[in-house]
């Protein structure tokens, strides 16, 4: 039955990603993040997570982030975290939310940059197979002084984690202020130093 699964999620999710459900397509979206932490107690880690590039289509753009993932339940971790924009010259406030039940796991960030950039995303994920976690994920972003003006996105994803190497890949349906729609794939890339 997990394979018939696995395969009906599969083909749904390169259905939807196909050029016939979309108005338009715009350009893909690669981000990657190198990512290490040290434990300081059995619930409490302090971590860091640099992005080299928000977007490897665009080029550069460097963020930094220190933080703490805090083990408050058995079912939810909780990371606030403090991060600089190194393109923007912005000062980022974070709080991630990640849960964990069974099979089932997520996270949800809302992000705060001193310069009005907003940032929200949330996953949601069953894992299939040790290596293979298949489920659903939204992004929201934009300034706090044109809330008209935010890009929303939302789709099908699938991760696959093979030790300290993780890849993402998705295809989002996003739309900037009035409602028309447009495709994006979107791959993350990450990988774990220690």
């Amino acid at each position: 039955m997990k394979h018939f699964v696995f395969a009906m999620l599969v083909t749904v999710f390169f259905a939807l990603t196909s050029e016939a459900f979309a108005q338009e397509i715009v350009d893909s979206r690669v981000s990657i993040s190198l990512k290490g932490g040290q434990e300081i107690s059995e619930d409490l880690t302090v971590f860091g997570t640099f992005f080299p590039t928000l977007n490897a289509v665009a080029g550069l753009s460097p963020n930094g982030y220190l933080g703490v993932h805090w083990q408050a339940f058995e079912f939810l971790k909780v990371s606030p975290a403090i991060g600089f924009n190194y393109t923007e010259n912005a000062l980022i406030f974070s709080l991630r939310l990640s849960p964990k039940w069974n099979d089932f796991w997520g996270w949800f960030d809302c992000e705060y940059g001193l310069n009005d950039f907003g940032w929200n995303f949330g996953q949601l994920e069953w894992q299939a197979i040790k290596w293979l976690a298949v489920g659903a994920e939204y992004e929201l972003k934009g300034s706090y002084l044109t809330l008209d003006e935010w890009n929303l996105g939302g789709g099908p994803n699938l991760v696959f984690s093979l030790g300290n190497f993780s890849l993402s890949l998705a295809g989002q349906f996003r739309q900037i202020g009035k409602f028309e729609p447009v495709f994006q794939f979107v791959s993350r890339v990450e990988v774990k130093l220690f």
